[in-house]
């Protein structure tokens, strides 16, 4: 055959119809929830953690916000498809071709949305850790300073219950923090939160059970001989800030949702042509319901609808069944008279364009 057609029953086509509804519908839902927890994302982390990010990358600290919007787009579209589906089942309206190819284009455009979705959500998820640690480093080398970035990495430490970029012991040397493919600001420098070298801890790492912390905790230990560690973790969060984001807010979930409602928004957009392409069949030829009609996957910009449809009002006309062979010559033909009539333009375009040039030559 020369594109995918299946011959649809009553029964049949009422059974494409509600896995198709079901379907739109449910990627309706999905795309809704993933805007929604992307909306919540960006809320909760606009005033801390995007800050951060955007110091090495725009489009990571808005990715949040974008997926959000292309989520609800996404939701917006297959909730129209799913009435699109509804309204053919009720055969309230007669679709024209026009009517269908809107519809098949406003399904591809969802995908188009989720595909770009996926892409987002992947490149946010492999470098939320690396930006945010990059935002770090920033934010400490400029400890001793009160700036708003400084200040987010506060919020961050407080929110979180962390401390520095990946652990407590980055402020004591700073110079050996090692985070993979992140440029270390502070090797072969001094840093600005050190000073005699002794390394001031923010209280935004202590423990919020701990009334008497100080930031000079590791002075103090030194001053008296507290070689315990003990004294310190006692009082100051342990675990870096990189590790502990990375599992609340990577998109690493997002990423795995928008692959899964790519796949099945592939799948529910032919089951949408099947059922939409055996409806307009009906309607044209006046069918009953009951009877046996083509479907097929759309072909974009093509003239096989009609010739589906003419066929089909043929066959229906002197009482024979649907012949797969009989259509295929018929889409043959369709398709030679359009090459023949192309090539013809062709050969018109060009003796009008010799005719010209001789004229002008002549002249």
């Amino acid at each position: 055959m020369v594109f995918p057609l299946l011959l649809l029953n009553s029964n049949e086509r009422t059974r494409l119809i509600e896995v198709a509804g079901i379907g739109n519908f449910v990627v309706f839902m999905v795309a809704l929830g993933v805007a929604v927890f992307d909306s919540y994302e960006y809320m909760i982390t606009k005033s801390s953690i995007t800050p951060l990010l955007a110091t090495k990358s725009i489009m990571a600290s808005v990715a949040p916000l974008v997926g959000a919007i292309s989520m609800a787009l996404t939701a917006l579209l297959h909730l129209w498809a799913w009435v699109f589906i509804k309204d053919q089942h009720l055969r309230h309206t007669r679709w024209k071709t026009s009517a269908i190819l809107e519809g098949v284009y406003i399904s591809i455009i969802a995908i188009v949305i989720t595909f770009a979705c996926i892409g987002l959500h992947g490149f946010y998820w492999l470098n939320f850790k690396r930006n945010l640690a990059h935002g770090m480093f920033e934010a400490m080398a400029k400890a001793n300073k009160s700036t708003e970035l400084v200040s987010h990495l506060h919020d961050i430490q407080m929110d979180y219950t962390c401390c520095g970029v990946t652990g407590i012991s980055d402020y004591f040397n700073a110079s050996e923090i090692n985070y993979p493919n992140v440029d270390n600001p502070f090797v072969d420098s001094d840093w600005t939160g050190c000073d005699s070298g002794y390394c001031y801890i923010p209280f935004s790492c202590c423990r919020a059970e701990v009334y008497d912390c100080t930031p000079w905790a590791a002075v103090l230990r030194d001053k008296y001989n507290l070689v315990e560690d003990s004294y310190v973790d006692e009082m100051y969060h342990q675990a870096g800030c990189v590790s502990v984001l990375g599992t609340r807010h990577s998109g690493l979930a997002q990423f795995i949702i928008s692959g899964c409602l790519f796949l099945l928004q592939l799948a529910i957009l032919a089951l949408t042509m099947l059922v939409s392409t055996s409806t307009f069949v009906l309607e044209k030829v006046g069918a009953e319901e009951d009877c046996i009609v083509p479907s097929w996957i759309l072909p974009i910009l093509s003239s096989t609808p009609n010739v589906v449809v003419e066929h089909t009002y043929r066959c229906f006309a002197t009482g024979n069944d649907f012949d797969r062979e009989t259509l295929t010559k018929a889409v043959f033909r369709d398709r030679e008279r359009l090459r023949q009539r192309t090539t013809m333009l062709h050969q018109m375009r060009r003796k009008q364009t010799s005719y010209k040039t001789q004229s002008s030559k002549s002249n």
